[in-house]
């Protein structure tokens, strides 16, 4: 085939393809004009399942998994916040790591006087005090189980 043969149709499909669009870009549908609606689920995080350990007289004993939510402030970026999760993680883990977090008289409870304490200042460090409204311990697990 000739150059100048194969020209015509793919002009035609070129033009049927922009007609085709064309509709769409008018009416605003592919403007990115959407705002979506935030929900109280955006203005929060999840850190599951940090490990904090549980030592008796210098030796581990057992592991407690605490997972822990963090709603953010109203002048909070949630997106921003969302991509530190990792360093949110780090410091709720080291926190754990640091102070003795478990029940004194309990291997498989967690002692929630002295954890929330802990973990909020380290939420705060992490995400910055002025963007962290609340800090809820939302479970604990154990290793070990009875």
């Amino acid at each position: 085939m000739r150059p100048s043969s194969i020209l015509p149709p793919v002009m035609i499909i070129a033009a049927s393809l922009a007609l085709t669009s064309a509709p769409a870009h008018a009416a605003g549908g592919s403007e990115g004009k959407e705002t979506k609606e935030e929900t109280s689920a955006d203005r929060k995080m999840s850190a599951p399942n940090i490990v904090t350990p549980v030592i008796r007289d210098g030796k581990l004993v057992n592991y407690l998994f605490v997972s822990v939510d963090v709603e953010f402030s109203d002048k909070a970026n949630a997106l921003v916040l969302r991509d530190r999760a990792h360093f949110l993680r780090d410091a709720l883990l080291r926190a754990s790591h640091r102070t003795a977090l478990a029940d004194p008289n309990d291997d498989f409870k967690l002692n929630y006087q002295a954890a929330n304490p802990v973990l909020v200042q380290a939420t705060k460090e992490a995400l910055g005090a002025t963007n962290v409204k609340k800090v809820t311990i939302t479970g604990v697990d154990s290793l070990n189980r009875r």
